[in-house]
């Protein structure tokens, strides 16, 4: 016999990879936009402008934390090939963020 499940308007399934009902890892849209400004809009290993992402230096899945000091702006390929390792690409005479 199927099982039924009651789920609350705005409350849908939870899926693995979802960020819904998480207490960490992705950032805010307020968070995102203070990284890709203190970072110039840029790539921090190779420059790039284009498909930008907010990366967690050290991977929430490592103990790392989901503040802006733990974070780095990278594009897409660079973030993918970075993995889920600890690499810092930030300039060390950054400014801190303000959010």
């Amino acid at each position: 016999m199927p099982r039924t499940i009651s789920v609350s308007p705005g409350q849908g399934p939870k899926y693995r990879g979802s960020s819904r009902g998480r207490k960490h890892g992705r950032a805010s849209k307020k968070q995102r936009e203070a990284i890709f400004r203190r970072d110039d809009y840029e790539c921090q290993r190779c420059g790039s402008e284009y498909n930008l992402r907010v990366d967690h230096i050290k991977p929430i899945a490592k103990g790392g934390t989901n503040t802006q000091d733990n974070m780095q702006t990278l594009c897409e390929p660079c973030n993918s090939a970075k993995g889920d390792k600890t690499i810092c690409y930030l300039d060390p005479n950054l400014d801190e963020v303000t959010a």
